[in-house]
């Protein structure tokens, strides 16, 4: 059963791949439509959430000295929340700032990007580009 459940992650992700290529090309994933994914897999995210958030507020679980939880109380006190997330990522680069701070380092952000001339879609009018 294992087994079956990695062969069916790798052929949902190489679908969700599929469909963005598809909609790559004809044109659909572009800075004047949808800018980093297509629609229908934005739809098909949130249909995922959605359910991911139905599954954690119905499932119960008891611990050993039986008091019950559902699993979103338990999700809104760990990482799993987002503003706690934010916070202990917030902690994590504080603490690495002043780790540097310590060696006499120095942090640098580098955002490397090609040129517009290798885009395969014109920025303005959302044509492809000939080049």
């Amino acid at each position: 059963m294992e087994n079956f459940c990695w062969w069916l992650t790798g052929l949902r992700r190489r679908n969700i791949q599929h469909i963005e290529m598809v909609a790559q090309m004809l044109g659909l994933v572009h800075h004047c439509k949808a800018t980093y994914n297509s629609d229908l897999i934005l739809m098909k995210r949130r249909a995922q959430l959605r359910a991911q958030e139905e599954m954690i507020g119905n499932t119960t679980v008891i611990n050993q000295v039986g008091q019950r939880y559902t699993l979103k109380e338990l999700c809104e006190k760990n990482v799993f929340n987002p503003e706690l997330r934010k916070a202990e990522l917030m902690v994590r680069m504080c603490g690495f700032e002043e780790l540097s701070e310590h060696f006499y380092h120095v942090g640098v952000f580098l955002t490397m990007t090609c040129t517009s001339r290798y885009h395969a879609v014109l920025n303005l009018s959302g044509v492809y580009n000939p080049k």
